[in-house]
């Protein structure tokens, strides 16, 4: 087992510091445990496990286990891995094939070919080195196997949000309130669960200075660290929320498929990257 809590990484410290804080609330808190979002991952995982024969997965950067909860009755065995303690003390074991380690995501203590998938949910922003994730998964996966990472934050829109001179009265309050959660993200997150802001952001290196991750940059590295197929798409539009919850899933799709139709014209509009390879 390695030992995270000794490890020299600024980062690593920060996040285990922020993600202790965060661990007895995290799930009723974080908007990715909401109904909508756990049927869309779903149904990725079930996707993944059709095509993979749903051998056995490894979720890097586990948590509280938001993944685990989704894929353990899709594959043999899932297990999980996560430097903070805390975050782990809250997975359900219940169902008997979860398994967890204490460990970096960039030393996974795994041989060669283990898995048949791997995943990462809401991580690779928190590392400083999100290549050398991706290579120990490539790792550890077998020939054919898959890896799949979301709720990556989009470089593009994020950089709009920052760079943009419109006025706060002069957004639309849905717009305004969807702008400032990630304009004010530190003092949200410092009000919500006492976490130093500057602490916070040492947690997420890709959000400071870059502001998220680009599109060919996730490509690349997935390349470099020996997958041979790697395909990024853009996830939740600003105000998909909004749309969902009041006009409707049809309403929400149908601007989606739009959206899709403009890319790339229309790629700063997208919060989040996914990104699926397969080795």
């Amino acid at each position: 087992m390695n030992n995270p809590a000794s490890d020299s990484s600024d980062t690593v410290r920060a996040n285990i510091a922020v993600h202790s804080a965060m661990a007895q609330t995290y799930n009723e808190r974080e908007p990715h445990f909401r109904p909508e979002n756990r049927n869309a991952v779903r149904r990725v995982l079930s996707e993944l496990a059709e095509q993979t024969g749903a051998g056995n997965l490894i979720d890097i950067g586990c948590g509280t286990g938001f993944i685990l909860s989704l894929a353990h009755d899709l594959f043999a065995e899932v297990h999980g891995v996560d430097v903070t303690p805390a975050m782990m003390e809250r997975v359900d074991l219940s169902p008997g094939n979860i398994h967890l380690t204490e460990s970096r995501c960039e030393r996974l203590p795994f041989d060669d070919g283990s898995f048949s998938v791997g995943t990462a949910y809401s991580v690779l922003d928190h590392l400083e080195d999100y290549q050398a994730a991706l290579s120990e998964v490539c790792r550890v996966l077998v020939k054919g196997g898959m890896f799949y990472a979301d709720l990556l934050p989009n470089r593009a829109f994020w950089s709009a949000v920052h760079e943009s001179s419109v006025d706060s009265a002069s957004r639309a309050p849905w717009l305004d309130r969807e702008v400032q959660m990630y304009l004010r993200q530190q003092e949200l997150v410092e009000a919500d669960y006492g976490v130093d802001r500057e602490l916070f952001i040492a947690a997420e290196p890709w959000k400071k200075p870059t502001r998220g991750i680009a599109t060919e940059e996730l490509r690349a590295a997935g390349m470099a660290a020996g997958f041979s197929e790697v395909h990024v798409t853009l996830q939740w539009y600003l105000g998909q929320g909004d749309v969902l919850h009041g006009e409707g899933a049809e309403a929400a799709d149908q601007i989606r498929r739009y959206l899709d139709r403009a890319a790339p014209l229309t790629a700063h509009l997208f919060k989040y990257l996914r990104v699926i390879m397969r080795k």
